[in-house]
């Protein structure tokens, strides 16, 4: 059964799909080229074929809405904002189905783009945008193999004061954003398994170029000794920021930014064999490490500049060692290592001048090692081990 339903004028397109056995297949389209138009497909409780529903809008004020629900069988959905259209909200629900693809598309400012995708094995969310002021968010929950990707470099995540936000609850989860050329913009992925699979993979990664943007990784769940997460976030530009926080098993966390004025915080909690990995380039930069009530944790942060500053946090109770790495080359170099357990390795190399390393190792009751290595001139060491 093929159903099409193109609505111009101002008003409502409502379609609902096949809902019985005998459609091989349910497609909706609804096309409005004006503004302050508002379109809804449904589509529920089809067993068989594969259901799709399009909604193209150019103009603005628009309000495009796709329901996909208890489809036995894939559902896709497509939501355009064309070219220069703005102030648009844009809504696909998906629950149920056996597989789903959400994508929306604006290409304006002032718009809001949202996807859910809820007990759907195989969901996959995508949000495009290019403008200002615009808001993405993707929300899947109680699923596997899911993927959420916010602005892949190719569709643009140019502009200002952009939101994107994806949450996802279930195993073996991806998520990407991309806000490319941004600035004043926010990105955040949190990642919850919601229970404790043996086995399983969890990714996330951000990306910006631009100033003044904040990215946010949350990855939460079980720890066993089969579930991993890994942590990504790469940013270039001036006074950015990164935080990322991590609780499992053999998680790792990267974080790479270059330019000036820029600060990366590692939050990785009870969790063994943690890595945490932050390189900086520029001036003034920060780099924060904490990692508490693990074993067999790696910290490692690399600085070249000037008046960059390292700081690294290291606490447990097990046997696992843990080992603290500091690598900077520049001017006014700030290193701080702190470490507490049974079995600890610090390691600090400076190279250039006026840098400071400083290390502090308690209760190291079955083996502390601390080293400070210092090239250049005036430079100031301190170790100390109680």
């Amino acid at each position: 059964m093929r159903i099409n339903l193109s609505a111009v004028t101002l008003g409502l397109a409502l379609a609902f799909g096949a809902s019985t056995a005998m459609a091989a297949s349910a497609t909706i389209t609804i096309n409005q080229p004006g503004s302050v138009n508002s379109a809804e497909a449904v589509q529920q409780n089809s067993s068989l074929g594969i259901n799709t529903a399009t909604v193209n809008q150019l103009g603005d004020h628009n309000t495009g809405k796709i329901n996909q629900n208890g489809n036995a069988s894939y559902a896709t959905a497509t939501i355009t904002e064309n070219a220069g259209a703005n102030d648009n909200n844009s809504t696909i629900t998906q629950t149920g189905n056996s597989g789903a693809i959400g994508n929306t598309q604006n290409w304006g400012s002032h718009n809001t783009s949202s996807i859910a995708q809820v007990n759907v094995d195989g969901a996959y969310g995508v949000v495009y945008q290019n403008g200002n002021a615009n808001v993405g968010a993707i929300d899947q929950s109680n699923g596997s193999n899911q993927s959420a990707t916010i602005n892949l470099n190719t569709y643009g995540g140019h502009g200002s004061n952009n939101n994107a936000a994806i949450t996802q609850v279930g195993v073996n989860q991806n998520a990407t954003v991309e806000q490319n050329g941004a600035t004043h913009g926010s990105a955040v992925i949190d990642q919850n398994r919601g229970y404790s699979p043996l086995f399983g993979y969890d990714t996330a990664s951000i990306t910006d170029s631009g100033n003044h943007d904040s990215s946010y990784i949350s990855q939460v769940g079980g720890s066993s000794a089969g579930y991993y997460n890994a942590a990504t976030v790469d940013q270039s530009g001036a006074r950015h920021t990164a935080n990322i926080r991590q609780d499992g098993y053999a998680d790792q966390a990267t974080v790479l930014q270059t330019g000036f004025g820029n600060t990366a915080n590692v939050n990785q909690l009870s969790g063994t064999y943690q890595k945490a990995i932050v390189t900086q380039s520029g001036a003034l930069n920060l780099a924060q490490v904490d990692q508490a009530d693990s074993g067999g944790d790696k910290a490692i942060v690399t600085q070249t500049g000037t008046g960059e500053a390292a700081f690294i946090s290291q606490s447990n109770s097990y046997m696992q060692p843990q080992t603290a790495t500091v690598m900077q080359s520049g001017v006014l170099e700030l290193a701080r290592v702190n470490q507490s357990g049974l079995s600890q390795t610090a390691t600090v190399t400076q190279s250039g001048i006026l840098n400071t390393a400083l290390v502090t190792q308690t209760s190291a009751a079955v083996s502390g090692v601390a080293t400070i290595n210092q090239s250049g001139f005036g430079n100031v060491a301190v170790a100390t081990q109680m």
